[in-house]
């Protein structure tokens, strides 16, 4: 059965959640016939007909409902994009299908002074919450219909057999909300149907949702011999990026070798999943492929990726090479891959190793350059790696002098770190020591 609950996203993949979830969500779901459009501009409003509820919990004859802006006017001329905003707007005469919620802030949306006051606004999503009603869209609303009837049914398994037989539709995004509210539902009974989706169905978005749901099975042998098979033979890279995703979620080891092997083959998109993958689960045995690796790879973002690996795995010769990279390496951001390493394995013996690179010049903030960049990409995982690694009277001697840095990201960042000292069991005169130096940040 499912371990854990689906995240937001996936290695910045965004797993949006399900339509079936996002349909119990809606406080009602309407469909309305707009009336007329009335309204300052920018805070207008549509006065609609409603023709049927679904859930039952409006039962006037019309409502109103916001317009709901990707902008407005911000007072110098310009316009200001509001990103978790969807975008509505409604034509009179039309039919429309709307997710409705009440209202979840107050004096309007984002502090938007013309978003009008009403009881009820379009849930906002980045899926279909509102739509019109075209012959060509009768099949959303009957899935709608559907999921609700399925939603309502107290049996599990009958919800889950519901929603199974829908992976049989011939439309795709049907298909998909099937494969997501199964992954919602928790159910165990889903191995077998979403391996067959993930290797056969033959829409790519169907396969990528029946990948994500497979990274959160329990373990299985099944299950991973098939993520590799899909990431080994899928045409679509996306689907083969979550697959190899996936195995990295389930801690599949059995794959490493597998991965590492499929490494050299594959292009840039294939070989940073691949990376992020192994960084879940890091296997000492596996060192000298990874040593191997950096020496023949020449892509700076995958060199970076090895190295923080390589350094996460607490081992001796892991902890030589990333010490040798420490002294020798001309890039800062590779070093800054080694403290990121250390301090996710908590080697607090690298601290001194770490610790003196504080030591060099905070790079400008006022001056953005090309060195200054990559110094600072040393700088914030150093900082990460001191607050992590050292005692707190060590974390206070090597960070107070960035005090003076004017890169106001790197103070912010030291500032963080001090508080949390702050906060750890130590004597009063090292609290008042630390509380000074926070002071001395904000006086610069």
């Amino acid at each position: 059965m499912l371990c854990i609950a689906l995240p937001l996203s996936v290695y910045g993949i965004v797993i949006a959640t399900s339509y079936f979830t996002l349909i119990k969500r809606a406080d009602d779901i309407l469909i309305i016939k707009i009336a007329r459009i009335e309204g300052e501009h920018f805070g207008e409003k549509a006065i609609a007909g409603v023709e049927r509820s679904l859930k039952g919990n409006v039962r006037q004859d019309s409502i109103e409902l916001p317009f709901i802006y990707e902008s407005w006017p911000t007072g110098g001329g310009g316009m200001t994009w509001v990103e978790d905003v969807v975008p509505v707007s409604f034509e009179v005469g039309r039919r429309y299908l709307v997710l409705l919620q009440k209202p979840r802030r107050n004096g309007g949306r984002i502090g938007n002074p013309y978003t009008p006051k009403t009881e009820y606004e379009v849930l906002q999503y980045p899926k279909n919450t509102y739509f019109e009603l075209t012959p060509d869209r009768d099949i959303k609303l009957w899935e709608i219909e559907h999921l609700l009837e399925i939603g309502n049914q107290r049996d599990t398994l009958k919800k889950v057999n519901s929603l199974l037989s829908l992976l049989g539709r011939d439309n795709s995004e049907i298909r998909v909300d099937a494969v997501e509210a199964l992954v919602d539902l928790k159910s165990k009974d889903v191995a077998g149907p979403f391996v067959s989706t993930l290797l056969h169905d033959p829409d790519a978005s169907v396969r990528h949702s029946a990948a994500v749901g497979l990274a959160y099975l329990d373990s299985g042998t099944t299950i991973d011999d098939a993520l590799m098979e899909s990431a080994r033979s899928e045409s679509a890279k996306l689907v083969r990026s979550q697959s190899i995703y996936s195995l990295g979620i389930r801690r599949a080891r059995k794959s490493i070798p597998f991965l590492l092997g499929l490494f050299e083959m594959s292009q840039a998109e294939i070989r940073s999943a691949i990376l992020t993958s192994i960084s879940r689960m890091p296997d000492s045995s596996e060192i000298p492929s990874l040593i191997r690796m950096y020496s023949l790879d020449h892509d700076y973002q995958d060199r970076h990726s090895i190295v923080e690996i390589v350094a996460s795995i607490n081992t001796l010769r892991a902890h030589d090479f990333a010490s040798s990279l420490l002294d020798t390496s001309p890039s800062y951001w590779i070093k800054g891959a080694v403290m990121k390493g250390w301090a996710d394995a908590d080697y607090k013996d690298g601290f001194e190793r770490i610790a003196r690179w504080t030591s060099i010049p905070c790079p400008s903030g006022n001056k953005p350059s090309k060195e200054g960049a990559e110094l600072q990409s040393m700088v914030l995982p150093l900082l990460g790696a001191v607050g992590r690694l050292g005692r707190p009277d060590q974390v206070l001697m090597s960070l107070k002098g960035y005090a003076s840095c004017d890169d106001k990201a790197i103070r912010q960042d030291a500032v963080r770190i001090l508080r949390e000292q702050v906060n750890k069991d130590i004597s009063p005169r090292l609290r008042d020591e630390l509380l000074k130096a926070i002071d001395a940040f904000h006086s610069n």
